[in-house]
């Protein structure tokens, strides 16, 4: 199963005019190139858990695995995630905490 982080966080595009609108989409495509660069076994766990709104037990049950081993996976990932936004010196990132 190919989950791409374009067509389920982006959505429909839609022109907007103000300056915080174009912001905030142009860090969602941020965003989505870098989860769209992830191995697909992360990029899966990021979506499920994110967009779908499902809690570990239940991607683990999707992936037919113990749970042991998807929360590490999920943590790593938004480890990486915010390391990567910070050191390209993205301090409005949606990552920062």
């Amino acid at each position: 199963m190919k989950i791409y982080a374009k067509n389920v966080i982006l959505g429909e595009f839609t022109p907007k005019s103000s300056e915080n609108e174009f912001m905030e989409r142009y860090e969602k495509e941020k965003l989505c190139t870098r989860i769209n660069s992830l191995p697909e076994k992360q990029r899966r766990r990021i979506i499920l858990k994110f967009y779908y709104g499902l809690k570990i037990l239940q991607i683990a049950k999707i992936e037919k695995c113990n749970k042991r081993y998807t929360k590490p996976t999920l943590s790593k990932v938004l480890k990486n995630l915010r390391t990567q936004a910070t050191e390209k010196n993205e301090k409005n990132s949606i990552f920062s905490k």
